[in-house]
């Protein structure tokens, strides 16, 4: 069984951030007719890509100062698990956009992923010094902000 490193975890923290950026970029193009709804998937867009930048900076970090050492295996499944689940190919994620019917589909798709980000990243407390506990707590509140903004469209 492979055993996953707290660089693995990082990486998996920027794939799910590249699938965020990845994500509403094929939204913004899907909805380009609406020029506001493509305008807020493309600033979401922005966002997700600025995470990224800020997981490969935290990762550096962390590399320097703690040895490779695996994961529990609880967390481990875990890991595996959430990955199964939260980290798309690039053809998949189009996929999966072009089978989205409508807005509020589309909707419900970006909230769900923005919940997984969430879960995952309180969950990545656990395996990084509390140090970095600031950094995950701020991109957790702008997932949760994402969330709140893809919901507050769906009051509408």
């Amino acid at each position: 069984m492979k055993h996953y490193s707290i660089e693995e975890v990082f990486q998996f923290a920027r794939r799910i951030e590249e699938n965020g950026a990845d994500l509403y970029q094929l939204l913004a193009v899907k909805f380009k007719d609406d020029t506001k709804m493509a305008a807020f998937f493309t600033q979401l867009a922005r966002e997700e890509a600025e995470h990224d930048t800020l997981f490969e900076r935290m990762a550096a970090e962390v590399m320097k100062t703690r040895e490779r050492e695996p994961l529990d295996e609880l967390e481990e499944r875990y890991l595996r698990v959430f990955a199964a689940d939260a980290v798309f190919d690039k053809e998949a994620l189009a996929h999966q956009v072009a089978t989205l019917d409508s807005l509020d589909d589309a909707l419900n798709f970006a909230i769900g992923c923005e919940r997984a980000a969430v879960a995952y990243y309180i969950k990545m407390k656990e395996w990084v010094d509390v140090e970095h506990h600031p950094m995950l707590q701020r991109l957790i509140s702008e997932e949760l902000g994402h969330e709140a903004a893809l919901r507050s469209l769906k009051i509408k």
